[in-house]
């Protein structure tokens, strides 16, 4: 899994202390806490799964940013605030940021949905921050976990479960970045 402009590897490293396989990615940031698990330290191209938090928003043209995301991956699990119902109090709406300035693109469900229909995905949301474009036909058990947290009872025990727990990365880290160390 690769988590697209990563920032300072917070989210890499934590997930890899889960057990997860993540790297990061981001030209614009150093990486601390992640160190030796960027995507360009190790040869890997394409990944199962890419994450962009809060990044969307920093998008001058979405639909020139997006092929981008594309070539680490199919699946994108991304988070940013949909434009709020009632529009006609815009300039005032927090998510702006107009202080930074950093803020470029604002989406509605429905621009949404047509960037990923424009590149052939199928979108998922939960309606305020948390989206998804992706190949794969998700079903409701899969998007209640990912948008809620909530598994169904027996969830664990099925065959097809797609949750897996998973041992710590931490050690196996520890002893990969010492022998780069020590080289």
């Amino acid at each position: 899994m690769l988590d697209y402009a990563g920032g300072y590897g917070v989210f890499v490293r934590l997930m890899r202390d889960r057990g997860f396989n993540y790297f990061r990615q981001d030209p614009y940031c150093e990486n601390i806490f992640a160190k030796h698990f960027d995507s360009a330290d190790h040869a890997i191209s394409r990944f199962d799964v890419v994450t962009a938090f809060e990044v969307f928003e920093h998008f001058k043209d979405p639909s020139t940013e997006l092929p981008t995301i594309l070539l680490n991956g199919n699946n994108i699990i991304f988070s940013t605030v949909l434009i709020p119902a009632n529009a006609a109090d815009i300039e005032n709406w927090w998510y702006i940021a107009p202080e930074t300035g950093q803020h470029l693109s604002f989406y509605s469900r429905l621009s949404l949905e047509k960037l990923a229909a424009d590149f052939g995905k199928k979108f998922y949301s939960n309606g305020t921050n948390l989206h998804i474009f992706t190949d794969r036909s998700l079903d409701n058990k899969q998007l209640d976990y990912a948008f809620n947290g909530k598994l169904k009872e027996g969830f664990f025990k099925s065959k097809n479960s797609f949750i897996k727990e998973r041992p710590s990365l931490l050690q196996s880290d520890f002893e990969y970045v010492r022998g780069l160390l020590n080289r």
